[in-house]
Order: C-alpha cells, then structure tokens, then sequence
C-alpha cells in the first residue's frame, strides 16, 4: 500500500476516519503502525494529504486526515473495452485499471467469451471493488475509475469512436501507424477480445465502427500483460507523435 485511500463511507466526524478490515490487518500487520503513526493518504476522488493514527482496536483503526494538494487527473483520457475473461484474469486487470488510472472500462461478451465468466462471483459480490482498490493504493491513483458492463456487444455502437480507437490484433498494423491517424491524442479507447480471440464478425463490427486494428507485438500476450503493454506503449508515442 503506497496510499491510503480514504471514503466517505469512513468518515466518522469532520476529518476523522475509521478504517476496518483489510486496510486495518494491512496498517497493522504490514505498515506496523502505532497511535501518533502518520503514512500518505488521499481522500477518494478528491485530494492527498496524510493520515494520523489516533486509536487502534481490535476492530478498526481511528485516524485524523490533514490536507495536502489536490491532484489534477491524467490529461490523457483511456478508455478501456473489455471482453469478460476468466474471473482470475480480471483481478489483475482491475489491479491494472487502478494502478494505471485508466479512466473508463465497458465489460461486454463477445462470441467466444465463456459464458460462465459472466456469472462469476467476481461481479454478483463485487469483489472485483477490492481488486480496483489495491491497484489504485499502489498506484497512489485516488480517482476511481467509471465502470460499465453490458449484455451485448450492440450496446457499444454509440460508444466507439472514429480514429480515437485501437482494436488490439496481431494482424494489425503498428501502434505509430494507429496514433498517426488518431484525431485528437489525449483520448484513446482500447478494445481487448476474449481469450479465444476475436472472430471475423467481430473484426469487421468494430471496425465498422472506426477501429483502427494494431498489433503491439510479436510475441502472444497474456490479456493483462497486453494492457500493460499497451499502455506504456501509447504513453511513449504521446510523448514523441
């Protein structure tokens, strides 16, 4: 944890929060923290500052929180399109989602996207909030992300945008050539298939829609290993297109 992120479901009286479960065990077990202890926070979606430990139980940790700055958020706006993966799959992507400040994710099924990964306890318990919350703790990231999901790929025809958006492909050209017809470089949305790749029809849909089909590498990629790939990779070609 490289930031304590606090919420408003925490806030017991004017700056003071109480912190329980999972970030309690982790200040205590990890940080080893003690009253009068202070580590770097930063109040959800809005500010940083740090953290003053002034009780600890059994049941919680009692902290006040001083105001430091407020972060403005990334000027590049990414936009994540994300076919269901295997439940495992998608807690490192959610980790990912936070550590990365991407700022928009739309999960969806695609043909070849197993059905029994939609009903995975991941998303009828919300479980996946956790996953999100421990990247964006390492990513000292206090933005949540929006995130969307859908019964069908037809939900996202008004949401594709043209030359804005990148369908990763190994048959597609290079990221340089994709960000060379990008109209605006501070946006991007990305669009990952399923595990069994995507088919034809979903090929031609998303280009149809004005995705611009790019391979970002030679090798064959885990999905969460593609996004990180991906990302650094437009975050170096922003910095030289």
């Amino acid at each position: 944890m490289n930031l304590l992120i606090l919420k408003e479901d925490e806030l017991v009286a004017k700056n003071i929060y109480k912190i329980q479960n999972r970030k309690k065990n982790h200040l205590i077990d990890i940080k080893k923290v003690y009253v009068g202890y202070t580590l770097p926070a930063g109040r959800l979606n809005l500010d940083i500052g740090e953290f003053t430990i002034i009780e600890i139980t059994k049941e919680f940790i009692m902290g006040e929180y001083f105001f430091q700055m407020i972060v403005p958020k990334k000027d590049q706006i990414i936009e994540l399109f994300i076919s269901y993966q295997r439940p495992q799959t998608m807690k490192k992507i959610f980790q990912l989602i936070g550590t990365l400040q991407i700022q928009k994710v739309n999960i969806f099924p695609l043909s070849k996207s197993e059905k029994s990964y939609e009903k995975s306890s991941l998303w009828k318990e919300g479980s996946w909030k956790e996953e999100l919350d421990l990247g964006m703790e390492q990513g000292k990231n206090i933005y949540s992300p929006e995130i969307h999901f859908f019964s069908n790929k037809m939900e996202l025809n008004d949401l594709i945008m043209v030359n804005k958006c990148i369908l990763l492909d190994p048959n597609g050209c290079s990221m340089r050539n994709a960000f060379s017809n990008f109209n605006e470089k501070n946006q991007v949305q990305l669009i990952i298939g399923p595990e069994g790749g995507l088919t034809e029809r979903d090929i031609d849909y998303f280009i149809n829609l004005g995705a611009i089909k790019t391979k970002i590498s030679d090798s064959i990629l885990r999905t969460e290993q593609a996004l990180s790939f991906v990302i650094g990779q437009i975050e170096l070609i922003k910095e030289y297109v």
